[in-house]
């Protein structure tokens, strides 16, 4: 993943794109960004606007991840919340090709 927020490079590419003579030159100076690397976090209520860093305790903080969203449902009826943590699409395409090959 890349960050597409870092406006140095933002400028950078707005300055160079009336130079771009290619299409192959134009997809290389898509990918001039430098790389987004974050953990997630979770931040539990405390109660009184206080909240408590809990990203190693329920496992999100792990790796440097990127999600775009999480949500919260008792998906296996055991009276405790799961966690559903959504994200990018690049992982999603990762798993549709493991299911095709084993498809074939």
């Amino acid at each position: 993943m890349f960050d597409v927020q870092d406006s140095d490079s933002n400028k950078k590419q707005k300055d160079a794109l009336p130079k771009v003579k290619s299409f192959d030159e134009y997809k290389r100076m898509l990918f001039d960004y430098p790389t987004l690397e974050l953990q997630n976090i979770a931040l539990k209520n405390k109660g009184n606007m206080k909240f408590e860093n809990v990203k190693n305790g329920w496992g999100i903080g792990d790796s440097k991840d990127i999600s775009h969203g999480i949500a919260t449902a008792d998906l296996d009826n055991d009276g405790d919340l799961d966690l559903v943590i959504n994200r990018p699409l690049k992982i999603i395409s990762d798993y549709i090709k493991i299911i095709l090959l084993l498809r074939v």
